[in-house]
């Protein structure tokens, strides 16, 4: 009798469960119950721990290992960051270790894998705050498609695994430079922020140029149209911006190496009485002597003509066809996807109103641009990755209804919604083979 009144229980409860009405029913509760939790003050700092356990997930399961596996590479990698300072003269990458010999003399292993640890963690919280405060604009504004975009953000290798990849290395001072621009672009702080963090990026490492120098120079340019007040200060502040990083980035990249006060021997020894650690590490000495000198293997191009043409032609000889191919398929269609929203919303505005969307339309370019002068084809994908997604940011949280109206024209039709859906899944397909196979 018990085991029969178990059994009729069961067959109603699935024969409920199979009830259109009820679904559609405990669907919509179920969103309410999520729309509340989202309209809630301090949900963004919740929506903000579970984006950094998606991009915790995909760090741990592909390069946490493989970092400590190499260990020994990395270190011989990055301890040049952190101990070449301006003692050479006024070179690009000494920016780091010469803040640090102000504080020692003597730099060890274990310092430069704390600072190094510390980095990537913020570089991974800042991110993945900011996905947060967009997923949670998107919600608002009742996007799906954008939701879905935000939450591809902090899931992506894209975002995540570049940082891994460059452990130590001066692309993630870059990128919370360009993440604490972000954050004040819509504050008058950005008036002062915009070129000094500029500056401040390329004299870090001069690959700011092609890595975040645009998206900052695309969100000014917004602010400048968009904004009436105190146009002509931020627009003069911006063309500051432009000539002092072109005139900053050619110095530091073909005259910097004219006015060093050491030569590469000198330089070496050098770095190495502040190592600790020299016997247990070495130094990486070839990589220094090719950027501050212009000398490769015993061949001299200091020249500025022939520095370019070697790196041109030396990155052209290391390009995996291949690995462009993959990288561009696991990268374009998505921003195809994001150039489709600047498409619709260009057919909103009219007259000067339309030139920072033409900007936008353009930026992966960089991209492109990046790839024929260097083989590090991770760097660049992760930092036009970034650099879209955050001006799509930027829109959003200024003019989301016009940006959630675009979403919603951009798929409109069910062929539509199956094409975004196969984009967003054969990227992150494409993405995860990528970096597994690296």
């Amino acid at each position: 009798m018990l085991l029969q009144k178990i059994g009729n229980a069961i067959r109603s409860a699935a024969s409920t469960a199979r009830d259109p009405a009820w679904q559609k029913q405990r669907f919509s509760r179920a969103c309410r119950l999520l729309d509340t939790f989202i309209r809630y003050k301090w949900s963004a700092a919740l929506i903000a721990v579970l984006m950094l356990g998606l991009m915790l997930f995909t760090y741990s399961i592909q390069r946490y290992q493989y970092l400590f596996d190499n260990f020994p590479y990395y270190a011989t990698r990055m301890s040049q960051f952190y101990l070449i300072d301006y003692s050479v003269g006024f070179v690009s990458r000494a920016l780091v270790g010469h803040v640090i010999s102000l504080f020692t003399k003597k730099v060890s292993m274990a310092l430069i894998v704390h600072i190094t640890h510390a980095v990537l963690w913020i570089s991974l919280i800042t991110q993945a705050v900011l996905a947060a405060l967009a997923f949670k604009k998107a919600w608002l504004n009742r996007s799906p498609l954008l939701c879905v975009l935000f939450l591809l953000f902090a899931l992506s290798h894209h975002t995540v695994i570049p940082n891994v990849i460059n452990f130590g290395i001066l692309d993630t001072y870059n990128l919370i430079l360009a993440i604490l621009y972000i954050y004040v672009a819509d504050t008058k702080a950005a008036y002062v922020l915009a070129p000094v963090i500029c500056f401040t990026g390329i004299i870090l490492h001069y690959q700011f140029v092609l890595a975040y120098l645009t998206l900052i120079l695309s969100v000014e340019l917004y602010y400048i149209i968009r904004n009436e007040k105190g146009r002509k200060l931020r627009a003069a502040i911006f063309c500051f911006t432009v000539l002092g990083s072109a005139a900053l980035t050619v110095y530091l990249v073909f005259f910097s190496k004219y006015h060093t006060r050491m030569n590469a021997k000198e330089l070496y020894d050098y770095m190495s009485a502040k190592f600790t650690d020299i016997h247990g590490w070495g130094l990486f000495e070839e990589y220094f002597t090719y950027y501050i000198y212009g000398d490769y293997k015993g061949i001299n191009y200091s020249a500025p003509l022939d520095f370019v043409k070697f790196l041109v032609n030396y990155s052209l000889g290391l390009i995996s066809p291949l690995s462009h191919i993959l990288y561009a398929l696991s990268a374009f269609p998505v921003f195809g996807l994001i150039g489709c929203l600047w498409c619709m919303i260009l057919k909103k505005k009219r007259g000067k109103e339309r030139l920072p969307y033409l900007v936008f339309l353009l930026q992966p370019l960089t991209l492109a641009a990046a790839m024929v002068i260097s083989t590090d084809t991770s760097r660049w994908a992760g930092a036009c990755w970034f650099s879209n997604f955050m001006l799509l940011f930027t829109v959003l949280k200024e003019e989301g209804p016009l940006l959630t109206d675009a979403a919603k024209r951009a798929v409109n039709k069910k062929w539509k919604q199956a094409l975004a859906a196969l984009v967003l899944i054969g990227s992150y397909a494409c993405t995860v083979y990528i970096y597994a196979s690296y």
